[in-house]
């Protein structure tokens, strides 16, 4: 039971139709279904707290646009599957949006700098937004080094995060995978009364 490679479950679930698919909660439809899914097609559930752990911890990284190829670079070089590593670093904005500011104020303590006077998340992000478009020499000047330490300040909390999450998340996928092995098991088992 506690075999590190534990097998994925045979075959696909059939979809639900398109009103049932309507009734079922959101995070069932956009996050779970994907993770079942994934143990379906041979990805294992260790592979899968993985994807998860690192594509969260991607998805934090402290630079606005930048996730989508970061997740991709880090996809290859884990071989880690890339539509769940790309969900899953896009699925955290809000957690994105207060890392971007608790890593420039952290980065800013770390290297001893004076904290900028930023006003907040909302406006910190209409600031960049607005400087990055309109003046990129200022925006450079003026958040290029709070940019570096806030990625400095990632790169030390990124691989906690991601161990945090793995550990936690891997005994729950396994658990999810045995009840799936489970469920299609007792469908095969049945599924000859049902025709005959």
């Amino acid at each position: 039971m506690n075999d590190p490679q534990e097998p994925a479950t045979p075959l696909p679930p059939a979809p639900p139709n398109g009103a049932a698919a309507q009734a079922r909660p959101l995070w069932k439809r956009y996050f779970l279904d994907p993770v079942l899914v994934q143990l379906t097609q041979g990805v294992t559930p260790d592979k899968i707290a993985l994807t998860i752990a690192i594509g969260t911890g991607v998805g934090m990284f402290p630079i606005v646009g930048v996730t989508t190829g970061l997740a991709i670079l880090v996809g290859i070089i884990f071989r880690l599957n890339q539509p769940l590593t790309q969900l899953m670093a896009h699925s955290i904005l809000p957690l994105h949006l207060a890392s971007i500011y608790l890593c420039m104020r952290w980065g800013e303590t770390l290297f001893g700098v004076q904290h900028a006077q930023l006003g907040g998340v909302r406006v910190l992000a209409r600031n960049i937004n607005h400087l990055f478009w309109t003046n990129q020499a200022q925006f450079w000047h003026d958040f290029g080094l709070l940019a570096f330490h806030a990625i400095i300040v990632w790169i030390i909390l990124v691989p906690f995060w991601a161990t945090l999450m793995y550990f936690i998340l891997r005994p729950m996928i396994r658990a999810l995978n045995r009840w799936k092995v489970r469920v299609a098991a007792s469908k095969n088992r049945f599924s000859p009364l049902l025709c005959g």
